[in-house]
């Protein structure tokens, strides 16, 4: 039997990454009490159920149906199709639109980087952070798929216009935040002019516009239907500077620790053992690499990527200093980890690494579960699982 899982750990690590994945996400869902979902999962799943029965694209708002605005509707026209197709409840069938995009993710990382480095890649989704992200009913995880879609695309030789303008469409129809990519590709197409490649600058001229002008359709399309551009007032008096800075410090440095976060109101104490094993393994890992030879060697996609990821934090900020939503924490972040990730993993000099190195990287992703270990009530929330699972 062991013999046996091994071979399939050796011939199939990526689809074992991607099973090890659904099984965690899926046991976490199910004894969760409230099964992951949040205020925003609410208003994704009304709207599958909606459209499902043919109401369209709406919620209960004041005791009355209205259009949903809130949030674009690629992600519960997702779920509304998993569901029509499986027979599964629109909450379960977010949690498998969830897992397929982690499925496909995987697989397109074999597919553009090779088998190897694809296992580093897809490792991402085994720590404890991205395991509870793709464990809620939102839609980043189909959002991080297409924006890696959409970075590899926008770095490669061959841009593929048409798969390109599709990824940047498809990130506008998931999330409002995808309107990030319009200025990303704005200073792209400057860069590849200076670099004499003005038939790549006149694409990506073009298809800024054309993602701004969907972007202004999309916004026309919630005026019309209901009474706001964008799910209602989202600017009004904003935090100070001075404070909005120190709440993105916060979550960058929490960013940093995958094994336990720092929460605000808490002590840091409970942290402070994770950030030493963390360094501990980190300096273990690094020292490895570098008795390989060179660690790192950045490529002009590396780059790309980090530019994207920095893109992405400057759009937050700056969108932050204007409309006071929620505090940055590893939902809004994510994006900027996720593909910042990429670009240290693809910039690693020998993607088949030494033993050992492999071994301190599963010991770090092992720990990063206790941060899913409950900061608050913890006993209380296990009791209550407890009972829901006896029922």
């Amino acid at each position: 039997m062991a013999a046996g899982i091994s071979v399939i750990l050796y011939r199939y690590p990526n689809l074992c990454i991607w099973l090890a994945q659904a099984i965690l996400v899926l046991g976490l869902a199910f004894i969760n009490p409230n099964h992951y979902t949040t205020t925003d999962s609410g208003y994704y799943l009304q709207s599958a159920q909606h459209l499902m029965e043919g109401k369209g694209y709406r919620v209960v708002e004041n005791g009355r149906l209205e259009w949903n605005s809130t949030f674009p509707a690629g992600y519960p026209l997702l779920i509304a199709g998993i569901s029509l197709l499986s027979g599964l409840p629109v909450l379960w069938a977010s949690k498998i639109v969830n897992l397929a995009a982690s499925g496909l993710l995987i697989a397109l990382f074999c597919r553009w980087y090779g088998s190897k480095r694809a296992v580093l890649l897809g490792g991402i989704l085994l720590t404890g952070p991205f395991l509870r992200l793709w464990a809620h009913t939102w839609s980043e995880p189909v959002f991080l798929l297409l924006l890696s879609c959409w970075a590899y695309l926008a770095t490669s030789d061959n841009r593929r216009p048409g798969w390109l303008a599709a990824a940047g469409t498809s990130l506008l129809l998931v999330r409002y935040a995808g309107i990030f990519i319009v200025p990303a590709a704005l200073v792209s197409a400057f860069r590849l002019y200076r670099a004499r490649r003005r038939p790549d600058a006149a694409r990506m001229w073009i298809l800024a516009g054309c993602w701004l002008a969907i972007f202004l359709c999309y916004g026309g399309l919630n005026r019309h239907f209901g009474e706001n551009w964008y799910g209602g007032p989202r600017f009004f008096q904003p935090d100070a500077l001075p404070e909005i800075l120190g709440m993105f410090g916060r979550g960058l440095f929490n960013e940093l620790l995958l094994i336990r976060d720092m929460y605000p109101g808490h002590s840091f104490l409970p942290s402070l053992p994770g950030m030493i094993l963390q360094a501990v393994l980190l300096w273990k890992i690094l020292q490895r690499l570098k008795e390989q030879g060179p660690a790192f060697r950045p490529d002009e996609r590396t780059a790309g990527f980090i530019w994207i990821a920095g893109s992405y934090l400057l759009f937050l900020l700056a969108v932050r200093a204007v409309s006071p939503f929620d505090p940055p924490g590893y939902r809004l972040l994510s994006p900027f980890t996720f593909i910042t990730l990429q670009a240290l993993i693809l910039s690693l000099d020998n993607e088949d690494l030494p033993l050992s190195v492999k071994k301190y990287l599963l010991v770090l992703v092992a720990l990063s579960w206790l941060d899913l270990v409950p900061h608050d009530g913890l006993l209380q929330k296990l009791e209550t699982g407890w009972e829901g699972l006896r029922r």
